[in-house]
């Protein structure tokens, strides 16, 4: 079944960088923060997917104009009831793709400014993990809520 997108409800380009400034005033939390929420606004990217995304993920991240990334995985969070690991999140295949199928996501001109500032603000290690917690383990839901619904709130 087709549906219209219903513009009310979805973030202009405005909006999302006063969303994304909301995020970043909101302490050293806040400003790690902002990286997440952007993959999530300009290159579509699933929860699941940001927690995954490497740095040699990054493709390219030009001075100017459009980069892009190549996804291999997702993270879902199942709970540790319902991992073979045990743990909250298990790595898996792309949703809808086969074992081993990447996806290439194009990366805006604004996102490929702030991924390098990222990159350089946060020391991320080649092939590190280019989104994690504030204590530098997995990005947690929790932790990402938590900043979601206090976009106005300093910490």
């Amino acid at each position: 079944m087709a549906q219209t997108l219903d513009l009310r409800v979805v973030a202009n380009p405005d909006q999302a960088r006063r969303l994304l400034d909301a995020v970043r005033t909101q302490g050293k939390r806040g400003e790690r923060m902002v990286a997440f929420f952007a993959v999530m606004y300009y290159a579509a990217l699933q929860p699941e997917e940001a927690v995954d995304l490497r740095r040699d993920h990054l493709v390219s991240l030009p001075d100017d104009g459009w980069g892009e990334m190549r996804l291999t995985h997702a993270e879902p969070r199942s709970g540790s009831r319902w991992t073979d690991s045990g743990k909250p999140r298990d790595r898996q295949p792309l949703k809808h793709r086969a074992p081993g199928e990447t996806r290439p996501v194009p990366i805006h001109p604004e996102l490929v400014t702030l991924l390098r500032h990222h990159i350089k603000e946060f020391n991320i290690p080649a092939s590190g993990r280019l989104l994690v917690g504030p204590r530098g383990g997995i990005m947690t839901d929790r932790t990402y809520l938590g900043v979601w619904h206090r976009p106005g709130r300093r910490h």
